[in-house]
């Protein structure tokens, strides 16, 4: 049994109090993440074939991984490139990072702005897949958050270790969807550009020009 109470409602968006919490970012994020999976496997009320949108999401998440078994470096990147335009609406979570600093950007800081976001993004994905076996995703469960989003769990094989959860945050509409957020390992994407974004604005009086040259180096 979980230790914490069980909510029918679990929201990512939930894990943005990590930030302002006097606990430890890593282990309330990681505390959330278990109780996610714990809820979307158990008190699931959909199977992924019961919604088209959902399974095609599936379809084209199964491709990316078999597209990404196996390569390293540039060929690595390229693929998760194309893993990234297909599955994840960078662009919602580039601005939502940037918060009011996106429109203090130019048209041109933007354009560069979101294409250093998608190199990050590209960056993260290869990291996160050095260890993929290409075995397709396992279906663990679907449930609704906030601003129309549903959280979707599936479980990927890796080669030399155990299997890991990933949770998508799939935006509204589609198909096809796309996801907001990845929760992997009790990791937040959405959270961890966020905060990375925050402290570069921070720590250079908010410059747009500089967000973007160190963000690109990372």
């Amino acid at each position: 049994m979980s230790p914490y109470p069980i909510r029918r409602h679990v929201d990512l968006g939930d894990l943005a109090s990590a930030r302002r919490s006097p606990l430890s970012a890593k282990n309330v994020v990681g505390s959330l993440a278990g109780l996610i999976v714990s809820i979307l496997v158990v008190t699931s009320p959909a199977l992924a074939q019961d919604d088209p949108a959902v399974s095609d999401f599936i379809l084209r998440l199964n491709r990316a991984v078999y597209s990404l078994a196996g390569k390293a470096g540039a060929a690595a990147e390229t693929a998760c490139r194309d893993l990234n335009r297909s599955l994840l609406d960078v662009n919602f979570m580039a601005q939502r990072a940037a918060a009011d600093a996106w429109n203090r950007m130019t048209g041109p800081q933007k354009t560069r702005y979101l294409r250093t976001v998608e190199g990050w993004a590209a960056r993260e994905c290869v990291l996160q897949n050095r260890n993929n076996s290409g075995a397709p995703v396992v279906f663990l469960g679907l449930r609704p958050a906030s601003e129309g989003d549903r959280l979707l769990a599936t479980r990927v094989e890796q080669k030399d270790s155990g299997p890991r959860t990933v949770v998508w945050r799939l935006g509204p509409g589609g198909p096809p969807l796309r996801a907001r957020d990845i929760l992997l390992d009790g990791r937040s994407a959405a959270i961890t550009l966020r905060r990375e974004v925050g402290e570069i604005l921070g720590h250079t009086n908010g410059d747009i020009d500089t967000l973007i040259a160190t963000l690109d180096r990372r």
